[in-house]
């Protein structure tokens, strides 16, 4: 069956997630148990209450049981209530069949996006638990092995949340043939969805292309080709740390697991990580968008090389939350945190900034409200008005410039006069 071109995929997603979740809540419960402003209380369908649990934020447009921990966004809702699939759902919500001259056929059939079989993923677990037992092991080659890690900024307790394990030579495990190297599996939901190797120097290995045999990764003396990664047969791409990015509103991608690891490390409570499996350059699986749909704003920390603009290219036709950005110095995240630079620091400048400005609007936006006011508004008090949005969490959503000049407007003999606490009162 043809499929959406990723960009028309991600818009879809985009415009059914911006319907109203309480329309949809109210056709199938009723009016609401309780009211609080913008907070509103079903009982949940999903067990038996008598207390109402199911709460609706309408600021976020998502609903959330205080019972049984589910979280709805309006597709989300739609899928589980009317027991529709993804595409189903789209055209409940839109009320319109997806337009089928938006639908390219491609080349030639491809199979049904799922994560391994069931045997090969029992395999798998027992290679990610002897490689995870090898890393830990007081050898000298696993102490080298951890020592590179631990240079790269990785900590133990990081390496362990992950599951890096180390493979010393190439062979077979329980019926699976494992390259030398440091092992990275990629879970989605629990489930393992693929095995990732990094080559390492002094673990021989051969070759893809030519067959040449090699003891240090990088591009082939003999043909040129690329060898830095190799993946157990049978894997499938991933989108690694998939899992992390569910329920945050703002999400980080970056190019490597390395980077993702050390990222979440760092600067876990700033939003959630991610990287594909199969590469920065490599096309975008719509599916993986499923996994970023509760964020506002999704920015993009690839390296400072081809790839990187590559993969920066394809990201950015998802959809307007997609944001680019580039180290301050060095070419990736890892390069730049191990050289000295301030990793959260500036990550959290760059997520105060992208959702300050996603709220009040560009600079240019500000220069408007500015110009339709009778008074100035002052540098300190808009620093730290957008440091107070940007504190808001999960509770504030972009206004239009009309609405944010609204709540900015007062009159001058006004004593509470454009303060942050004022305007934060008048929005929410």
């Amino acid at each position: 069956m043809p499929r959406l071109p990723s960009y028309i995929f991600q818009e879809l997603m985009d415009r059914c997630n911006g319907y109203d979740l309480a329309v949809l809540i109210q056709a199938d419960l009723g009016a609401p148990k309780i009211a609080k402003g913008k907070d509103l209380y079903w009982l949940c369908p999903d067990h038996s209450d008598h207390s109402p649990s199911l709460h609706l934020n309408r600021r976020k447009n998502a609903a959330y049981c205080n019972v049984c921990g589910k979280r709805w966004s309006p597709l989300k809702w739609v899928m589980a209530r009317q027991k529709l699939k993804l595409m189903e759902a789209v055209e409940y919500i839109t009320g319109q069949p997806v337009a089928r001259a938006e639908v390219v056929a491609p080349a030639q059939v491809d199979k049904p996006y799922a994560p391994p079989s069931a045997d090969w993923q029992s395999r798998a677990e027992n290679v990610i638990n002897y490689c995870v037992a090898n890393l830990w092991v007081d050898t000298p080659e696993a102490e080298r092995v951890r020592a590179y890690l631990h240079r790269r900024g990785l900590k133990d307790a990081t390496l362990r949340q992950w599951e890096v394990g180390y493979n010393p030579r190439g062979q077979d495990l329980h019926g699976a043939w494992v390259w030398p190297g440091i092992i990275l599996p990629a879970r989605m939901q629990g489930v393992v969805w693929g095995i990732k190797i990094r080559l390492l120097p002094d673990h021989p290995f051969s070759c893809l292309a030519c067959k040449a045999c090699l003891t240090a990764p990088g591009c082939c003396p003999k043909c040129g080709k690329k060898n830095k990664y190799r993946q157990v047969a049978g894997s499938e791409p991933a989108l690694y740390g998939a899992d992390l990015c569910v329920g945050r509103r703002v999400c980080f991608g970056l190019e490597g697991e390395f980077d993702a690891m050390l990222a979440w490390q760092e600067c876990a409570d700033l939003g959630g990580v991610f990287t594909s499996t199969n590469g920065a350059s490599k096309d975008w699986r719509a599916e993986w968008s499923l996994h970023l749909m509760d964020a506002e704003v999704v920015i993009t920390l690839f390296d400072n090389d081809d790839a990187g603009a590559m993969g920066k290219a394809k990201l950015i036709g998802l959809g307007e939350r997609i944001v680019p950005a580039n180290v301050p110095h060095g070419k990736d995240v890892t390069d730049y945190y191990i050289h000295g630079g301030p990793l959260y620091s500036w990550l959290a400048q760059a997520r105060q900034n992208v959702l300050a400005h996603r709220f009040l609007g560009s600079e240019d936006q500000i220069a408007y409200l500015q110009s339709r006011l009778a008074l100035p508004l002052p540098v300190q008090l808009l620093e730290d008005y957008r440091s107070d949005i940007a504190d808001l969490g999960k509770d504030c959503r972009r206004p239009s410039s009309e609405m944010a000049l609204q709540a900015l407007s007062v009159e001058s003999s006004d004593e509470r006069s454009l303060s942050p606490a004022l305007v934060q009162e008048e929005l929410i």
